[in-house]
């Protein structure tokens, strides 16, 4: 048996291996610098794949190469020089197995993945293979998100990544001849993806490789979206709508760049703060521009529909979001919600709903149910509208389903409580709802109903005690805000009031991509009207209705 090092966890992994000689070897490999507890978590989860492990160094201060080495890796040096197509080429110089598996630093595959790199790597090497990456959602108001690049590839001669920032292998795979197919493998990244830290620091250095990148290259296209997506990210919203729009206008259209460049500008637009406008219309304009050329993006329809429904158009944002449930596709190589059809199911029964149309919502998250990722959103869905009817035996069959073992007490007397508020019964309403929220229940489902309950007993004071608790464990929750604007008497008329049968006020999408909400947006600046399209809201209209 080949010994992937001479320490103790690279001996353990070799034997837990038991690959060498037993078909195409694997190598697997990655770059990093200053992340020694990432790298561990990544090492540890290739037990079973890696018959050897290549971790090239771009300088690190951390004991990062300590900690490869006890992990059996080979390790080899190389100064960063601010080009990860650069670093990635270097590392691919170094392996030697049959097949290359790249994984980034605090990545980990997946249970399962094991076996089914196993069974793609045992056919022929005539092609490479996406693997889907994905990020946990920030919270659960928040969905995952994914992307599918090539990730897993044979090891050919002439295979090389191109990019200073955004590297990519596609040019050299085509020129290799090797087609790019999908593969059930998934890479699982952390919460550590939300810092607010790293991805500044994040932000800063992408913005620094996107410059040089442009200096080198002109208006690229990618370069551009790589920019405009690290302006936003630092704030600075004005410059990064300008690099978006360039990008738009430069990428071939139809391209994943392109697709790439218009999330990001309707992300941009979402981030600009509350003085510059009623950014709504904007994004309604440039969301017709996109779907123009992605007409069945899933993506793109969920943010149109989000957009229509918090302008009062259900109607129609239940239009764009039946297609999205019913056609919309994703492009792997582009950011997006990691479960769009059971998204798109959640946002439909939500529009059908404030319709009136329960019963169909209902019928269509059963029909959801069976291929769906996220089966918890769903079901939560169904007992948001069990309660909403009034429904307690149905309501409390479904909080076995969706509450954690330790919240099923509290979330059960919330049920109780919502029930009977939705039925108008405040006073034993606000008996249940009060002992579920002292039990420690902050469901949503609680939080909503015993606000609803109070405001409607005339109790302003404790309902703005309950928001302001909201606030704190969510700051800048929509729902949380309206309910706090109600009982401080600051709510608006033309909101309208909360009521028992409230529903959920914000669908979020992944941040900081395209948020697919109900909330009021940041205001528009003017700097954006010139560059729009001239479509009214009737025109959207018109539109959605062909």
């Amino acid at each position: 048996m080949r010994r992937l090092g001479h320490s103790r966890e690279g001996i353990a992994m070799t034997r837990r291996n038991g690959f060498a000689g037993e078909g195409p070897r694997i190598s697997v490999a990655t770059i990093v610098r200053d992340d020694a507890e990432g790298l561990a978590e990544t090492l540890a989860s290739i037990a079973g794949v890696a018959d050897e492990v290549v971790v090239l160094d771009t300088g690190s201060h951390d004991g990062t190469a300590d900690v490869a080495r006890r992990y059996g890796a080979k390790v080899f040096a190389r100064p960063w020089d601010e080009d990860f197509a650069a670093a990635r080429n270097a590392c691919y110089a170094h392996t030697t197995g049959d097949w290359v598996l790249w994984l980034d630093s605090g990545e980990r595959l997946s249970r399962g993945s094991a076996a089914a790199i196993r069974s793609l790597v045992a056919g022929p090497m005539s092609a490479a293979y996406r693997v889907r990456v994905r990020v946990p959602p920030l919270s659960a108001d928040s969905q995952a998100e994914a992307i599918a690049p090539v990730r897993l590839v044979p090891r050919v001669d002439g295979l090389r990544f191109a990019g200073r920032i955004r590297e990519s292998l596609a040019t050299s795979l085509e020129d290799a001849g090797l087609a790019v197919e999908e593969s059930p493998v998934i890479i699982e990244r952390g919460p550590r993806e939300h810092d607010a830290d790293r991805k500044l620091a994040v932000a800063r250095r992408n913005l620094r490789l996107a410059q040089r990148d442009l200096a080198e290259r002109g208006n690229a296209p990618d370069a551009l979206v790589a920019k405009g997506e690290a302006c936003a990210a630092l704030g600075r919203h004005a410059e990064a709508i300008d690099l978006l729009r360039l990008a738009i206008a430069a990428a071939p259209r139809g391209s994943a760049t392109q697709l790439a460049a218009y999330g990001a500008l309707l992300a941009a637009l979402d981030k600009l703060s509350t003085a510059a406008g009623d950014t709504l219309p904007v994004k309604i304009a440039l969301g017709l521009e996109a779907l123009d050329v992605f007409p069945l993006d899933a993506q793109l329809l969920l943010a149109m529909g989000g957009y229509l429904q918090s302008q009062g158009q259900v109607e129609l944002a239940a239009r764009s979001f039946r297609v999205a449930w019913e056609h919309g596709t994703v492009t792997p190589d582009v950011w997006h919600v990691a479960d769009a059809r059971s998204l798109a199911a959640s946002c439909l029964s939500l529009a059908l709903s404030m319709l009136g149309r329960d019963g169909e919502a209902l019928d269509l998250l059963r029909a959801a149910l069976p291929a769906a990722e996220d089966a918890a959103r769903l079901r939560r869905r169904m007992l948001e509208i069990h309660i909403r009817n009034g429904r307690r035996d149905e309501a409390l069959a479904e909080v076995e389903r969706v509450a954690a073992p330790g919240d099923v007490g509290g979330l059960r007397a919330a049920v109780r409580g919502a029930c009977l508020a939705a039925t108008g019964n405040w006073i034993g309403a606000i008996a249940q709802l009060e002992g579920a929220y002292r039990q420690g229940c902050r469901d949503a489902i609680c939080r909503r109903a015993y606000l609803n309950a109070l405001l409607a007993t005339g109790q302003k004071s404790a309902a703005l005690r309950i928001a302001e608790d909201w606030l704190a464990d969510s700051p800048a929750h929509p729902e949380a805000l309206r309910f706090r604007d109600a009982a401080s008497g600051e709510f608006r008329a033309d909101e309208g009031t909360a009521s028992p049968s409230s529903e959920p006020a914000v669908l979020r999408g992944p941040s900081p991509r395209i948020r697919i909400d109900t909330a009021s947006a940041p205001q528009g600046a003017a700097i954006l009207q010139p560059a729009l399209p001239e479509k009214s809201v009737t025109q959207t209209q018109a539109d959605l209705a062909k």
